[in-house]
């Protein structure tokens, strides 16, 4: 019976270390390594948060530390549960690793390779204003960006036969041959941005050479004084809207009378050279400069009459307009009168 009892004991002790070790002699359950990881993270601009979602399998508690290694990044290494990290650049694949290890030592880690997407590049917008003087433009750049700046321009003038038909000032100006009187321009402007994107705008318009005196059919033609004379210029009348029609005396001497004459009060007298006398046979010559960019023929003068009885000049700038079609010819009407002096 005392074989039986010692047996049946030796059982009991064999079946209690089963239960409370299996196979590892008694010392308690196997340890289980860690799982690193960290999901991709949520990034404003060049700063990203990362955050550690590792896991244990033998309990969340068991995690005893955390190592980061951020390439390119600052900071460039962390032991945080949560880090934020600001990058150098848009469009580069940075590595991140991640090391987790566990309160029986075991480690596991991870590494991503994370890639910043800044916003995409917005081109810019090309704009210009521009001003002429007779056939001479200047044109100011308006361009905007509006995550950047304009770094380059290129203007082409509408003239391709003219050496100086191109530019890559910001704002240049342009003179225009004679033969490009009357005729239509187009001008472009072309500007690139920091990030290398461009945007084009063009504007088309009409240049023309001033219009000088036109005697019946002689062009550029001259009044004579035939006696010493004061020289009293009058603008008569206006029937037009452009801005900037300006009335020039080119010779005996030069004085520019008025430079808005749409604008101009009918009936206001100029004295030319101060009301002092011109030597006989003195010539007058004039011209007027169309203040106008949407012309439909070339802007002219029109004269009639004689040193006696003095000339009237009819000028048409040359604008666009409804019927009857142009020239009219009366867009301003100016009188010169030579007055004898002794």
């Amino acid at each position: 019976m005392r074989s039986f009892h010692l047996l049946a004991f030796a059982a009991a002790i064999a079946a209690v270390g089963t239960a409370c070790g299996g196979d590892d002699n008694g010392s308690g359950p196997s340890n289980n390594a860690p799982v690193a990881n960290f999901e991709p993270p949520s990034c404003t601009e060049l700063s990203c948060t990362f955050v550690d979602t590792s896991t244990d399998p033998d309990g969340e508690d068991d995690l005893a530390s955390r190592s980061w290694t951020f390439e390119g990044g600052t900071p460039a290494t962390s032991t945080a549960e949560t880090q934020v990290v600001t990058f150098g650049a848009v469009g580069i694949a940075y590595t991140v690793t991640l090391t987790v290890t566990d309160d029986e030592g075991e480690s596991d880690d991870f590494t991503r390779e994370v890639t910043i997407s800044g916003a995409a590049n917005q081109a810019p917008v090309a704009d210009f204003t521009f001003e002429c003087t007779s056939l001479a433009c200047t044109f100011a750049d308006a361009s905007v960006d509006s995550d950047g700046s304009v770094v380059a321009w290129s203007w082409t003038f509408g003239e391709p036969a003219s050496p100086t038909n191109a530019s890559s000032e910001q704002s240049p100006s342009h003179t225009y041959g004679t033969a490009a009187t009357g005729t239509e321009v187009t001008v472009t402007l072309t500007v690139t941005d920091d990030e290398g994107a461009t945007a084009s705008t063009s504007e088309t318009f009409t240049v023309a050479a001033p219009a000088t005196l036109t005697c019946g059919t002689t062009p550029d033609c001259s009044l004579v004084l035939e006696a010493r004379s004061t020289v009293t210029v009058t603008l008569q009348s206006e029937d037009c809207e452009l801005s900037g029609n300006t009335f020039r005396i080119t010779a005996p001497v030069e004085e520019t009378l008025f430079t808005d004459g749409c604008n101009e009060t009918p009936g206001t007298s100029f004295q030319l050279q101060g009301g002092a006398a011109f030597d006989a046979g003195s010539e007058i010559q004039a011209q007027v400069i169309s203040g106008g960019t949407t012309l439909e023929i070339a802007p002219a003068i029109r004269v009639t009459g004689d040193f006696a009885t003095g000339w009237t000049l009819e000028y048409d700038d040359g604008a666009k307009a409804g019927p009857p079609p142009e020239p009219d010819f009366n867009d301003l009407i100016i009188r010169i009168v030579a007055t004898p002096a002794p």
